[in-house]
């Protein structure tokens, strides 16, 4: 387990960024999860790549974002989405459109 000195206030809750591996025989994946700093518990599970660790800024812009669940291209499935990395996070924050035939990135949000 990796624990991110760095706080955050989610939703008037302050958190840390804890950050545990799961190895599966294969590989290594990561779980990011926001931990409450005074009760120790997860205050939310971040969807973000299970093979690399956001920055304190990109924790930053999720929470700023709403905590998100992941994203979407704006022209796929509905029901479809795919967790951030840092590369997913900048192309949303940008606002860039690569290819036509997929649109911009959108956010799915938590039900």
């Amino acid at each position: 387990m990796i624990k991110n000195e760095t706080q955050f206030n989610v939703k008037g809750t302050l958190c840390e960024l804890v950050v545990s591996e799961d190895f599966d025989g294969d590989c290594t994946k990561l779980w990011h999860e926001l931990v409450s700093v005074e009760s120790g518990k997860t205050v939310v599970t971040l969807d973000w790549s299970p093979y690399s660790c956001p920055t304190d800024e990109e924790v930053q812009q999720l929470i700023d974002l709403g905590l998100p669940r992941g994203l979407r291209w704006e022209h796929s499935n509905p029901g479809s989405r795919f967790n951030f990395d840092s590369d997913s996070l900048a192309l949303y924050l940008s606002g860039e459109v690569i290819d036509k035939s997929h649109g911009k990135l959108e956010l799915v949000h938590r039900k």
